[in-house]
């Protein structure tokens, strides 16, 4: 039994269904202002640099969705 729970704890449960895709976060942050959007991108680029490769292919879908909210809104570069 001991070995089972330790085999369950050594791999991690990480499932596709559960990972997000651009459109969802186009939905949760379509609220942000030019200026959210451009404080939330400066946010990830910060902690783009010491994430894992699994949380580095999340952050590429929030840039991407971010980038895609940040034309529709007209916003300008700075």
């Amino acid at each position: 039994m001991r070995i089972l729970l330790i085999l369950c704890l050594a791999f991690p449960f990480t499932s596709s269904a559960k990972m997000k895709s651009v459109d969802d976060y186009i939905e949760q942050y379509k609220y942000l202002s030019c200026s959210g959007i451009k404080n939330k991108r400066t946010d990830i680029d910060k902690k783009y640099i010491m994430a894992s490769k699994q949380k580095k292919k999340r952050m590429k879908r929030q840039i991407s969705a971010l980038k895609k909210l940040k034309k529709a809104n007209s916003c300008k570069n700075k």
